[in-house]
C-alpha cells in the first residue's frame, strides 16, 4: 500500500490528552478523516504547550 491510512495507534497520546474535551468535540464535528483529526489534535496540543511553557 503506497499511502496507508493513519490508525488510532498512530496518534500521539500526549497530544491526545493535552486537548480539552470541547476541542475534541469541535475537531470531530469539523473534520472528515482521521488524518485531519490527528493534525488538529497535534496542532492544538502544540499551541497549548507553547502557552504553558
Amino acid at each position: 500500500m503506497l499511502n496507508p491510512q493513519p490508525l488510532a495507534e498512530d496518534l500521539d497520546w500526549h497530544d491526545f490528552f493535552s486537548v480539552s474535551f470541547t476541542h475534541h468535540s469541535e475537531i470531530l464535528a469539523k473534520t472528515d478523516t482521521l488524518e485531519e483529526r490527528a493534525f488538529y489534535i497535534h496542532h492544538d496540543a502544540k499551541t497549548n504547550d507553547d502557552k504553558e511553557g
